[in-house]
């Protein structure tokens, strides 16, 4: 359902004249003129020439032209329509300006549409009649964007234009067309539009009105008579900028977007991941960016790839970002790439923001047209009147562990929106840890649980609604809608064990021929006995987040954009078979099911950078698991190899299977696939599914854009789903077998479970190894369960960063006795040897023997001339050090 809205700029005039402008929401309300076969055209005369019968719809009629090169096209699934007045002859003058950014060619004409109308003594918009047998004088203005407003002038040009009637009618009234060539070429990326009518054409009661129906993303600015200042306008103008296809420059990066971390990311390692867009005309692979933390420049990266023109790309720093101190930090992005043109700002900047620990988030609507009149949960039952935030905490009500509650919610003006749910369970403020988000409130009504597997503790708990037209966050503020907080009252039955462990996260810097241990205390705080099991999942080096920080921008591909998803029951995901030793995934928990507008076939798929998947080189994989809701004629597992990340390469491998509906389906592979340093492409295809029907699985988001969202339905482009509105991750697993590669071998436990008695503690030995670990951060996640039926879950953060660089500066130089000494092809360490480092007198290590040290004897075959340390480790856990010369 379309949002129906009315937004009022007031001004009195000295006599008390009101200035409204009316937004109507009814595309339906578009049409050719007369019969809905038939349109007429104005001559340059003005007479209204009649055509014949032609199936045209408005739709075709109002889009841009072919030789566009920038739009605000027409937009019949628009959120809004209306009109926004730009006529300096009206008594109360009005200039209006558009922003706009992405237009990546030069511009060197503009179309534009409008009507006429006046704002009669009774309060209402109404046509109005005007002279049109004469050109309308225009002014056509260029700005700069300067910190969101119009800032230096870039183009002016004053232009007589003749009104044509393309023959469609909006309610009342007739739209008119206005086309025209600019004496100069504009090469602007971004900035501001601005076309008005200018003084001295407009009769007393007609005045002109740009036409407003479109989803560009930029927003609108309103001058009102002499004054300066800007009002905002919440419809974008519908326009085109005409070219010739000339792009703005050949070599011109432009910095997109920042993907992670989110402004509420708070953890000490946040990986900062970037999308570019290469504007110019030229392929780019020197691209290169600087990463700055709160003035400082903390990295200079190159990205090892190439950037084709028009093309864009997802750039993960190495360098990880420090968010988790309490206040606000500062990240600034900047485009040092050689050569490059700076067409568009070489910078980008972003904030993350971390809150006292326990101090709620705040969250709240810049407008309250829409809102929440009743909530009811438990012994709550609230009626309320609209306002942007609502602290009606003082409101609580209890809630035990495997107990429900239905949860009311009851909305006034709140056409199209979305009702988001969320429980501080741990206490912290965020509402960003797993378990958190509740869901979406579905048919008013959504039933609360204590979630499994997740950290929860006694006592009272912030309960957040937040109604929004947008997809809701539980922080921050948005456009329209209400939020509102409630507590509740979570109780431990007195049965239950009590777990707690003594350790949040750990962290340590380890050399490459060292390891290093760390104990983790669990607890039973109760009398009951307790038990559980203690897990290591690895995240593997160089993956792309799960957090973004923009907003999802929809692309032009209304035929084939995917329905809104239904909610459909939590499907926890498959259990791992007992030869998997990885699993390649990015979603979540099984959530909703998403499906096409329209077309009967589709590829829903995960993307995997070579980067990443070097990790687990020589592994393979073995199976994969969809999540499968309506079934298709034709479904099948496809693995495509390396080309872009915009594009498969060629299929590797293809399966068929017969799907089981509204279920994970377990396909073992005919053709296992062996993993390499090359991208992979993983997905499902389906073909001949019915109308409405939802083909995969999803989780409930935050999306990992471009990795773990995207689709094909047809052709070569691939689509993100959160681009598209879908702000989730396909259900797709692939299954890896093998032997394990250092990358997901390298923490221990001592234990995979343990037992407690009441009012005891045991100790978990943890063992970190860097052997064979490249020099970046390895992270991992010791998740330990419990048998408390509160608290089931915790999840402890090791963050390993292997340091294989350095460790020979300061050295100490033993007999080892390694012989011959200087030495050609082999040396021979003697002793009860464990391992063997071979370090050049700058600190890396250029040889490296642990698994198999063959009695002591080490092939130098293929070191250089020159002098080496060479560090023993024997298997009593000591170690010596000696020089050594290799001579060719």
């Amino acid at each position: 359902m379309k949002k129906i809205f009315s937004i009022l700029f007031v001004c009195l005039f000295a006599i008390g004249n009101l200035y409204s402008q009316k937004v109507v929401s009814t595309p339906a309300g578009y049409k050719v003129s007369g019969h809905d076969t038939k349109f007429y055209k104005n001559t340059p005369s003005g007479e209204r020439m009649h055509f014949a019968p032609q199936e045209v719809t408005p739709e075709e009629l109002l889009a841009c032209p072919e030789n566009s090169v920038h739009s605000g096209e027409f937009d019949v699934d628009a959120d809004y329509s209306g009109f926004q007045s730009s006529d300096q002859g009206r008594p109360l003058a009005t200039k209006f300006y558009q922003s706009f950014s992405g237009c990546y060619y030069a511009v060197n004409g503009i179309r534009f549409m409008g009507i006429f109308n006046f704002y009669n003594e009774e309060g209402d918009w109404v046509p109005c009649e005007r002279d049109l047998s004469q050109p309308l004088r225009f002014s056509v203005e260029f700005y700069r964007n300067k910190d969101g407003y119009p800032g230096d002038l870039v183009y002016k040009e004053e232009i007589a234009l003749m009104a044509n009637s393309i023959g469609v009618t909006y309610g009342e009234y007739d739209i008119y067309e206005f086309t025209t060539s600019l004496k100069e070429v504009v090469k602007m990326e971004n900035g501001f539009l601005s076309v008005s009518l200018l003084p001295g054409q407009s009769p007393a009661n007609c005045w002109f009105a740009l036409l407003a129906n479109s989803s560009v993303p930029g927003y609108g600015l309103l001058q009102m008579g002499s004054s300066e200042d800007y009002m905002v306008a919440a419809l974008p103008v519908t326009y085109c900028l005409l070219g010739n296809g000339d792009v703005l420059g050949k070599k011109a990066l432009k910095i997109n977007r920042i993907l992670s971390p989110s402004s509420t990311s708070e953890d000490k390692y946040e990986k900062v991941q970037v999308e570019v867009l290469n504007i110019g005309s030229d392929n780019i692979d020197d691209a290169t960016l600087e990463l700055w933390a709160d003035n400082e420049r903390v990295a200079t990266e190159k990205i090892h790839a190439t950037i084709k023109s028009q093309e864009t790309y997802k750039y993960t720093f190495e360098k990880r970002v420090d968010c988790s101190s309490t206040g606000v930090h500062h990240f600034e992005i900047k485009n040092v790439t050689p050569g490059d043109e700076k067409i568009v700002d070489d910078y980008y900047k972003f904030t993350t923001t971390k809150g006292t620990e326990g101090e709620i988030c705040e969250s709240g609507a810049e407008d309250i047209y829409e809102y929440i009149s009743q909530v009811t949960i438990g012994d709550i039952d609230n009626t309320s009147e609209k306002s942007s935030y609502s602290d009606y905490s003082d409101m609580k009500t209890k809630i035990l562990p495997g107990e429900s509650l239905l949860l009311t919610v009851k909305t006034k003006n709140a056409y199209g929106d979305y009702i988001g749910v969320w429980v501080d369970w741990n206490g912290n403020g965020s509402f960003n840890d797993s378990g958190d988000f509740m869901s979406y409130v579905i048919k008013d009504t959504l039933t609360i649980n204590i979630p499994q597997n997740v950290t929860v503790t006694p006592g009272e708990k912030r309960l957040r609604i937040v109604l929004s037209y947008d997809t809701p966050t539980p922080c921050g503020s948005y456009a329209y809608g209400e939020t509102e907080d409630y507590t509740l009252i979570v109780e431990r039955p007195e049965s239950s064990p009590a777990f707690s462990v003594d350790t949040k996260y750990i962290d340590a810097t380890i050399k490459g021929y060292e390891s290093k241990s760390n104990d983790i205390v669990i607890k039973n705080d109760n009398n009951t006995d307790m038990s559980g099991t203690v897990n290591i999942k690895y995240a593997l080096p160089y993956s792309p987040n799960n957090r973004h920080i923009t907003k999802a921008t929809p692309v032009e591909a209304k035929q084939y954009k995917p329905k809104m998803s239904k909610r459909v029951a939590i499907n926890r995901a498959p259990s791992a078979q007992p030869e998997t030793q990885f699993v390649l995934n990015y979603d979540k928990e099984n959530y909703t099911a998403v499906g096409l507008s329209s077309g009967t076939e589709a590829t829903y798929a995960t993307y995997y950078p070579g980067e990443m998947l070097a990790n687990l080189k020589g592994m393979t994989i073995s199976s994969v698991d969809v999540f499968v809701e309506d079934a298709s004629e034709y479904s099948s597992i496809v693995i495509y190899g390396e080309k872009s990340q915009l594009t498969n390469g060629e299929l590797i491998t293809e399966q068929t299977f017969v799907p089981v509906p509204k279920s994970w389906n377990h396909i073992v592979l005919e053709n296992p696939v062996t993993l390499s340093d090359k991208d992979l492409w993983i997905g499902a295809k389906f073909k001949g599914f019915k109308p409405n029907s939802y083909q995969i699985g999803s989780d409930a988001g935050p999306a990992i854009r471009g990795f773990g969202d995207i689709v094909n339905v047809g052709g070569s482009t691939w689509w993100s789903l959160a681009d598209l509105g879908m702000d989730s991750n396909n259900s797709l697993r692939a299954n890896i077998t093998g032997e394990r590669t250092p990358a997901i071998s390298w923490l221990t436990a001592d234990k995979s479970g343990y037992s407690i008695t009441g009012a005891n503690s045991e100790t978990v030995k943890l063992t970190m190894n860097a052997t064979d670990l490249k020099t970046t951060l390895y992270e991992a996640i010791v998740e330990i369960t419990s048998n408390d039926i509160l608290n089931q879950s915790v999840k402890i953060p090791v963050y390993l960063n292997s340091d294989q660089n350095s460790g020979v500066e300061n050295t100490q130089y033993d007999i080892v006795g390694v012989y011959p000494n200087p030495a050609n092809d082999y040396i021979t360490v003697p002793g009860d040897v464990a391992g063997i480092y071979v370090f050049n007198l700058t600190g890396n290590i250029v040889k490296a023997v642990t698994s198999s040290v063959n009695n002591g004897v080490i092939d130098i075959k293929d070191l250089n001339e020159g002098i080496y340390i060479i560090s023993v480790i024997y298997k009593d856990n000591t170690r010596k050090n000696q020089k050594f010369s290799v001579i060719r």
